[in-house]
């Protein structure tokens, strides 16, 4: 967390993915400081509309950089927002805004049970499972 003498008070910040996680904490933490926070998913057309100076600060993950087994939708994703984050950067200079993109790092257990069951075999159980209640 950010420390309570650091103040942002006349700044604005941009921060996505604030439904939960880290954008739901950097958000709140920026308001605490005093900042004014737009809360929303940013394309580069709302980057470019902020007046004068800014940075942005893009969340991505490791996913994004290396890959993460069982999880391509999160690496794609994760993937998009550096590319986003590159294109933010390249055309904000000319208004002077700065983008940049952090991947915190975070050790947890998600994917190590292996694959998720496929989708045809929890069917089956859930059908099979169904027929037996009925014959009962």
């Amino acid at each position: 967390m950010v420390p309570p003498t650091i103040r942002f008070d006349g700044q604005a910040a941009i921060v996505t993915g604030v439904a939960n996680g880290l954008g739901r904490g950097y958000a709140l933490a920026l308001a605490a400081r005093g900042a004014a926070v737009v809360c929303n998913d940013v394309v580069a057309d709302a980057a470019h509309a902020v007046a004068g100076c800014g940075r942005i600060v893009f969340t991505s993950s490791s996913a994004g950089l290396f890959g993460s087994p069982w999880q391509a939708n999160d690496a794609a994703a994760k993937a998009g927002l550096v590319g986003l984050c590159n294109v933010v950067s390249l055309e904000g200079a000319a208004h002077g805004i700065l983008a940049n993109t952090i991947l915190p790092m975070a050790l947890t257990g998600i994917g190590s049970d292996g694959p998720p069951p496929d989708p045809l075999d929890v069917l089956r159980e859930t059908t099979e499972h169904s027929d037996r209640s009925h014959r009962a």
